[in-house]
């Protein structure tokens, strides 16, 4: 394994890089199964976006509860939906980590 920043080859049991300081993550293989896929998440975001349920998979509870209220209680309008709509693509397009700051997967 080698630093990221550096190159300098490090031992999987240290958490920052003897040669030039910078800490890191080791990837374990815990980390490795909690991991997000991207493609379940686009396509979570297009058919069950509207509610939230792509932002409840990557863990970004706030924001999905808010598209969830926004949809179910104001879902008679014909602008918030649309909204809502809008938001989603964005996510989709824009978001490429979870909630945990860890990059998802494809």
């Amino acid at each position: 394994m080698n630093c990221p920043n550096c190159n300098n080859p490090i031992t999987p049991e240290v958490s920052y890089c003897p040669k030039c300081g910078r800490a890191f993550q080791n990837p374990s293989s815990e980390n490795i199964l909690l991991q997000k896929n991207r493609l379940v998440y686009i396509l979570l975001g297009i058919f069950l976006g509207c509610w939230g349920v792509h932002n409840f998979y990557a863990g970004y509870i706030k924001r999905a509860v808010i598209q969830l209220l926004l949809s179910v209680l104001l879902c008679w309008t014909f602008i918030v939906p649309a909204i809502v709509f809008i938001w989603v693509i964005i996510d989709i397009c824009t978001v490429d980590r979870d909630a945990n700051g860890n990059i998802m997967v494809m």
